[in-house]
Parts: C-alpha cells; structure tokens; sequence
C-alpha cells in the first residue's frame, strides 16, 4: 500500500511539474524573460519583423500560447488568438487614436487595456495584474503611443 500511495503522489508531482514547465507564465513578462520556447513559437507565427525587440509579453492561455497572447514591442501591439478569424492584429502605435484601461487586482480577473484605432474600431486584451505587470504594459505603452504621436506632429 506504501509503495502505491508514494508511486501516486510521485505522478501527481511529476504532472503538476510538467505542467509548470509547459505553461506560460501567470503574469505579464518582460521582453527579455520570455521563454526562448515562446519566442521561437512567436518567430514561426511571423509577427515580429527583422531586428523588432518585445518589451512585455503576456499570455491568459493555459497551455499553448497560441490560445492568447499579446505583446508590446518596439514598434506595435500584437493581439494573437488562433480561434479569431484573424489570429494576429498587429497595431502600429501610429494607428492608435486613443488608450485607457481597466484595472481589476483580484487573482481571478486580468486588467482590460482598450485600444481605438484611427478606423474607430476598438481592440480590447487582457493583461495580468500580478506583481504590476498590467501597470508596466499600460505605461510602456502609453509612452510609445504618446512618442507616436509626436514624431507623426513634426
């Protein structure tokens, strides 16, 4: 019986190690911590361009990335789901009219960062509140939006 009891609490171990390893992470991650397993999978997707650099990544998916992901790079936000009808929307800081956010800190609901574009349509996308990632996105992002804006004015 001490022998089944161990062997069982050695696979449940070993399952949820597993999966640890598998999983992405719960919060949102600086360009450079992204997991080079996830950043190979965001290069076959061809949604960054040659020399682009990701500044925060984050993905509300339980095992595959490609369930939901966005990024902010250098250049754009990437919104990814491979169930929409088009899985990647790249959003150019220059097609941006406006920017607000929804901040939610509870452990069970991500912030909400909207976006509307020049076109006035609106692309909304999760972004986890732990440790102040949603907080570092929205402000990273409002940055570039703002220096957008006025490279385009001069």
């Amino acid at each position: 019986m001490g022998i089944g009891v161990g062997l069982f609490a050695f696979a449940i171990l070993s399952g949820l190690i597993y999966i640890g390893l598998i999983t992405p992470e719960p919060e949102v991650v600086p360009g450079r911590q992204v997991r080079a397993r996830f950043m190979s999978q965001i290069r076959n997707l061809n949604i960054l361009e040659e020399g682009e650099q990701v500044e925060f990544f984050y993905s509300d998916a339980l095992f595959n990335i490609e369930e939901g992901f966005c990024l902010l790079t250098d250049r754009k936000v990437v919104i990814y789901c491979r169930d929409y009808h088009k899985p990647s929307q790249k959003i150019p800081f220059s097609d941006i009219a406006d920017l607000s956010v929804t901040y939610d800190n509870s452990f069970w609901n991500d912030s909400r960062i909207s976006i509307t574009l020049t076109d006035d349509t609106v692309a909304t996308f999760p972004v986890s509140s732990e440790h102040g990632g949603d907080k570092r996105f929205y402000k990273s992002l409002m940055k570039k939006w703002k220096e957008a804006q006025n490279a385009d004015g001069e």
